[in-house]
C-alpha cells in the first residue's frame, strides 16, 4: 500500500488506474444545496416585485421594492457563479 502511493505522487501510477468513487454524493449534495439557494432567490425576486407593483406611489416603498429585487438578483448571479465553479473544480479533479 506504502509504494502505491508512493508512486502515485511521483506520477508513476496513471490516474486511470486509480480507484475512483462509484459515487459523486458531496457533487450532488452541492448541487441541491445550490439549487435550494437559487430558488429561494427566485421566490424572493418575485415577492420582491410583487412588492414593487403594489408599492404605487410610496417612494419609500418603491426604492425598499426595488433594492430588494437588485440584491436577490445579485445573490442569483452569485450563487449560479459558485454552482458553476465549484462543479468545474469537482469535475477538474476527477479526471
Amino acid at each position: 500500500m506504502k509504494s502505491l502511493i508512493f508512486f502515485a505522487l511521483q506520477g508513476i501510477v496513471e490516474r486511470g488506474a486509480l480507484p475512483e468513487a462509484k459515487d459523486d454524493t458531496l457533487k450532488l449534495t452541492i448541487n441541491i444545496a445550490f439549487a435550494i439557494i437559487g430558488a429561494f432567490a427566485v421566490v424572493w425576486i418575485v415577492l420582491s416585485g410583487m412588492r414593487l407593483v403594489f408599492a404605487r406611489d410610496n417612494p419609500e416603498n418603491i426604492a425598499k421594492a426595488r433594492n430588494s429585487v437588485i440584491y436577490a438578483v445579485i445573490g442569483l448571479i452569485i450563487v449560479a457563479s459558485a454552482a458553476l465553479l465549484v462543479n468545474i473544480i469537482i469535475g477538474g479533479l476527477r479526471k
